[in-house]
C-alpha cells in the first residue's frame, strides 16, 4: 500500500484495489472534494447541487421522486431538503391534489446557483480532461454511458430500488 503525505492531498493508493469500480469511486471522490472545497463560499456541497440541480430539471418532484432521481435514500435526502429549506433554496408546497403530498421547488435564491454550480461542474470537468484530445473525450464518454446504460438496464431487469440495501 502507497499513502501519499502531500500535505494538500491525502492519498492512499491499494494496488489490490483497481478496477472499474475503484477508478470511478477515486473520481467520484476526488469531484466531490473539489466541489465541496470549491462551492463552500455559496455555502453549497455536492449532494446540495444534486438535489437543487434535479429540482431544476424536474421541478416539483415529491421527495419520494427526487430520491430515485437524485440516488439517494429518502431518510439522508430529507435532512439535505431541510437544510436547503432552511437556506431558502427550496421550498415545499402543498400538492393541490392531494393534501398528505408535498411538492418541492427551487426558489429563486435556488434558481440563482444553477449558472455558478454549472461553470463550476465545467471547471473541474475541463481539469480532470486536460490531458485528453477531444477525440478521447468523445471515445471516454461514450465507453463510459455503455458502461452506465449496461448497469441501469441491470438495475431495471432486477427492479432494484435505489433505497434499497444489501
Amino acid at each position: 500500500m502507497t499513502v501519499s503525505t502531500d500535505a494538500k492531498v491525502s492519498r492512499i493508493y491499494d494496488e489490490e484495489q483497481h478496477g472499474l469500480v475503484r477508478l470511478v469511486n477515486d473520481i467520484h471522490l476526488a469531484f466531490d472534494r473539489l466541489f465541496n472545497h470549491q462551492a463552500s463560499s455559496h455555502g453549497l456541497t455536492n449532494v446540495h447541487w444534486r438535489v437543487i440541480g434535479g429540482l431544476h430539471r424536474h421541478d416539483g418532484m415529491t421527495q419520494t421522486e427526487l430520491a430515485n432521481y437524485v440516488a439517494m435514500s429518502r431518510s439522508p435526502l430529507g435532512k439535505v431538503v431541510d437544510r436547503l429549506e432552511e437556506k431558502d433554496l427550496i421550498e415545499r408546497l402543498t400538492d393541490p391534489d392531494d393534501r398528505r403530498v408535498n411538492r418541492l421547488r427551487l426558489t429563486q435564491s435556488g434558481e440563482a446557483l444553477i449558472k455558478p454550480a454549472r461553470r463550476l461542474n465545467a471547471q473541474i470537468e475541463e481539469k480532470a480532461l486536460a490531458s485528453l484530445s477531444d477525440n478521447q473525450r468523445q471515445r471516454l464518454f461514450e465507453q463510459l454511458a455503455k458502461v452506465r446504460d449496461a448497469l441501469f438496464t441491470e438495475l431495471d431487469d432486477e427492479t432494484i430500488s435505489w433505497d434499497e440495501t444489501p
